[in-house]
């Protein structure tokens, strides 16, 4: 009885290693993947259109800035400021200074945000077709390779070429 039992746990024991041996691993690169959608693309356009409009809008502000503080020099070398007026114009100057500079944080988090917007629809594609191809090639795991965490891969085991293609038909 006892060795039946050993044996038996035996048989289970290999079996379950036999099972963990069997699974498929593949790979693929994502940022092949990501630079060949043109969801990408139009993403990536939408981003520039933005920041370009931002960034006139940022100059604008800018050379509004230094024409005022141009012409109260001007004013100042001319002798026609009280040194209230001065200090007035020293400070509104200062307080656009801190508004083109809040700007600027803006935009950058403005840009941020819009990219992570666009990107995530287009992110989640990617995964959900990584996610069929493994299921219908039957891997276990799929590493990126962009990620730069293989040490080693088979390029047998590629699946970025698929993943392309379900993406195609999604």
């Amino acid at each position: 009885m006892k060795y039946a039992i050993s044996l038996l746990s035996l048989l289970l024991l290999m079996g379950t290693a036999t099972q963990l041996t069997a699974q498929k691993y593949g790979y693929a690169d994502s940022q092949k993947i990501i630079d060949q959608m043109p969801e990408v693309k139009r993403a990536q356009a939408q981003l520039k259109t933005l920041e370009e409009q931002l960034k006139k809008r940022g100059q604008k502000m800018l050379v509004d800035l230094q024409t005022r503080a141009t012409t109260a020099q001007k004013k100042v070398k001319e002798g026609g400021m009280s040194p209230i007026q001065v200090r007035q114009e020293e400070e509104a100057i200062q307080k656009e200074q801190q508004a083109l500079a809040q700007y600027e944080q803006n935009m950058i988090a403005q840009l941020q945000t819009k990219q992570q917007q666009l990107m995530k629809p287009i992110k989640d594609k990617i995964n959900n077709a990584f996610k069929a191809v493994a299921k219908e090639k039957g891997y276990a795991y799929i590493f990126d390779l962009s990620s730069g965490f293989l040490l080693y891969y088979d390029e047998s085991l590629d699946l970025t070429d698929d993943i392309i293609a379900k993406l195609a038909t999604m």
